[in-house]
């Protein structure tokens, strides 16, 4: 297990870079091309190829830097481009009140997209602007929320992997109930993600997003009572009431 990036053993002093290399190599150049990252991309978002020194190894692994507002890194994510078991390797500091590249959205943007994780972020972004925010995972927390309202956008649009949608309407349902303005963006296919579909796919799906206040308005008619419900429960079978 990776020990503290952190200096000595307080969370509360400023968190280190885990061991990089100086250059990309080309099989992590290959990685990245091949889920839709450019040279662009890695440059602005300062994504680094892993390496190893005499305490951490995470060689294998391209990381994924968050940065704040005044540009301190709060955070990294290291994702494997070499088929280790372990996915992800996260920095060692709570993720429960980072919010990938939210230190880098200037406040008041027309909308901004809330996705999984910082690979769907920094791809979308090509796609659809910088304002794009990842949740670290497909589960958010209150903290989180409290900072995608911060960033005070127009519309916040939720946009989860399509194995997690119901989580986009959770997080609409939330988000909507501290009086932000927020629609839901869903992928045709379960298993897809903003790297797994093309630039016009994607841009197709933000636009035939549904904004959270028409999705309640189609629910709350779907079961609303009608006369027919209401005759099934004063205790008539079925039956009964589909031979009238």
């Amino acid at each position: 297990e990776l020990n503290d990036f952190v200096g000595g053993k307080s969370e509360s002093k400023p968190l280190r870079f885990p061991p990089c290399k100086e250059y990309i190599g080309s099989k992590a150049l290959g990685y990245l091309k091949q889920r839709g990252i450019t040279q662009r991309e890695i440059s602005y978002f300062g994504i680094r190829e892993g390496d190893q020194n005499e305490e951490h190894d995470i060689r294998g692994r391209v990381v994924f830097p968050d940065w704040s507002s005044s540009g301190d890194l709060v955070y990294w994510v290291a994702r494997t481009f070499t088929g280790q078991q372990n996915k992800y390797w996260n920095a060692p500091v709570p993720r429960t009140d980072k919010l990938f590249n939210a230190g880098r959205i200037v406040p008041g943007q027309k909308r901004v997209v809330v996705v999984e994780g910082p690979i769907s972020a920094v791809v979308a972004s090509k796609t659809i602007g910088r304002a794009v925010v990842a949740c670290l995972g497909k589960y958010f927390t209150h903290t989180q929320l409290d900072m995608i309202a911060a960033i005070g956008a127009e519309e916040v649009i939720a946009m989860m992997d399509g194995d997690a949608e119901a989580k986009s309407y959770s997080m609409a349902a939330e988000l909507s109930s501290r009086g932000q303005s927020v629609s839901v963006a869903k992928f045709n296919r379960e298993k897809d993600d903003p790297a797994d579909v093309s630039r016009v796919e994607l841009e197709e799906i933000v636009e035939s997003r549904v904004p959270y206040s028409r999705f309640v308005h189609l629910t709350a008619s779907l079961h609303a009572p009608t006369k027919r419900d209401k005759t099934i429960s004063d205790g008539q079978s079925i039956s009964d009431v589909a031979h009238r």
